[in-house]
């Protein structure tokens, strides 16, 4: 089996005067090459909400791994338990105020452009039974079908036609996959955004493929 969990972090605005519009978009895809791998991933995020974020929230019946509310504890903790998984991180990040007008002016378009750089640079011949592409049903991936339409197409053109592919929109809540791939995603954006790669750091050497899309050398 072969797992992969896309997420971003930052937003598609390009009103830059507008409160809260940021500077830098990222689309994140974690990659779990086998059964075994997403599962001790999932006991990662298990045990990190268990010890420290369900502290006093007992009889809450969904509480979320959320990197951009993860306080630095329950942060320090989780990267910890990424030390020995077997997992791949793959990102884009563009700097907005640096892309071409008109690139701006189709979100589903640039959307669906960023996530085609990534899937071309997935190993996905590596793959050795179903794939998995799950995402989260609840971020802006503006039309699902259509999305679904060309991650599906592309991704049928870089694997064997044997293999079985399946594409979910799942809630991160009730995900684990998606709370971790929401903490790595949040980890490169605080790189960029704000110049701050304290946690991007922890599981550098995990990044396979990164590329900053017009993006000025930082």
């Amino acid at each position: 089996m072969f797992y992969l969990f896309l997420d971003e972090s930052g937003d598609l605005g390009f009103d830059f005067n507008k409160p809260g519009t940021t500077k830098y978009f990222v689309v994140t895809v974690l990659v779990l090459p086998s059964t075994a791998a997403k599962r001790a991933m999932e006991k990662a995020v298990e045990r990190t909400v268990k010890l420290k974020v369900r502290r006093g929230k007992k009889y809450e019946p969904l509480v979320e791994l959320k990197g951009s509310k993860a306080a630095k504890p329950v942060k320090k903790y989780f990267y910890r338990q990424l030390e020995e998984l077997d997992f791949s991180v793959y990102a884009i990040i563009i700097d907005k105020p640096k892309l071409p007008e008109f690139m701006s002016q189709s979100k589903a378009r640039l959307y669906n452009y960023l996530a085609r750089k990534i899937i071309d640079r997935i190993p996905f011949e590596q793959a050795q039974g179903r794939i998995f592409i799950t995402l989260d049903r609840n971020k802006a991936l503006l039309e699902f079908n259509d999305f679904n339409r060309f991650l599906l197409m592309h991704v049928e053109g870089v694997t064997d036609p044997k293999i079985p592919i399946e594409i979910f929109h799942a809630d991160s809540a009730a995900t684990k996959g998606l709370q971790a791939v929401d903490m790595l995603a949040s980890a490169i954006f605080h790189k960029y955004e704000w110049d701050d790669p304290e946690w991007y750091e922890k599981f550098e050497q995990k990044i396979t493929w990164e590329e900053t899309y017009f993006a000025a050398t930082k």
